[in-house]
């Protein structure tokens, strides 16, 4: 019975986790660019289950391994949802959209990092930036930058009027994007187990477009329900638990 009350402590723990994770991502819908998480659990204090059969030695009892009990789940790790997100029109210039996979690659003077954000403005220096102050970089690491009269081409290169290449958009790709390392909402650093960024040759960009969140609010709103339901049952469960405790002490008690 005491055992009860962990494994269903453990449960309640895990919801809470699971609805602060819920209420992230839909605090995030609206966020260009953002990657929802999702939270992978795994069990722990396993033990094994064995049936006792007749053997054919009377005198002998035979155990046959029949499964295994899990004591109790943990949370193991967050991991990110890399899939694409709705890509919506916003007319904007300065607005870009990655068609495959791909990251434009920004920095803060001193850090590279990766984002699926296009969602760029041009500074008093002429610098393509993000919200936050973050410079876009070129093919080459530098940083772009946009005259007046200039244009953005769909295959990311940067031209004046008369069609002049002035730089090219750098996008680039990884080996297992999933590895990938979150900074803040929208940008990603490079890993071990993400591998070195690899430059695009050919990227394709929708510009005057921006990449949407892929946060689905209706799922996530149903998750959030089922994980609060759920903590609601573990918590009767324990309150019941505790009550035939009570029950059990006060009991042995009186016969003592």
């Amino acid at each position: 019975m005491v055992r009860g009350l962990y494994i269903t402590t453990m449960g309640m723990l895990l919801d809470e986790a699971t609805l602060n994770n819920l209420a992230n991502n839909l605090a995030n819908v609206d966020t260009a660019g953002y990657k929802g998480d999702r939270l992978a659990f795994r069990t722990y204090l396993e033990r094994e289950i064995y049936r006792r059969e007749p053997h054919p030695e009377r005198s002998k009892v035979a155990l046959r391994r029949i499964g295994r009990l899990e004591m109790a789940t943990v949370l193991d790790e967050v991991r990110m949802d890399m899939s694409c997100g709705k890509i919506e029109e916003t007319g904007s210039p300065y607005d870009l959209a990655i068609k495959e996979d791909g990251f434009f690659a920004v920095t803060d003077g001193e850090n590279i990092y990766f984002t699926r954000n296009g969602n760029f403005y041009r500074d008093a220096q002429g610098r393509l930036v993000t919200s936050e102050g973050y410079r876009l970089l070129d093919t080459q690491g530098k940083t772009v930058v946009v005259g007046l009269d200039d244009y953005i081409a769909l295959d990311g290169s940067i031209r004046g009027p008369g069609g002049e290449l002035r730089s090219v958009i750098g996008v680039y790709q990884f080996e297992n994007p999933v590895g990938l390392r979150k900074v803040g909402y929208t940008m990603f650093a490079t890993t071990d187990e993400s591998g070195e960024p690899a430059l695009i040759e050919n990227p394709s960009l929708m510009v005057g477009f921006l990449e949407r969140s892929n946060v689905e609010p209706l799922k996530e709103m149903v998750k959030m329900i089922e994980a609060q339901r759920h903590f609601e049952i573990s918590q009767r469960v324990i309150t019941t638990t505790d009550a035939l405790l009570d029950q059990v002490v006060n009991q042995v008690g009186r016969l003592r």
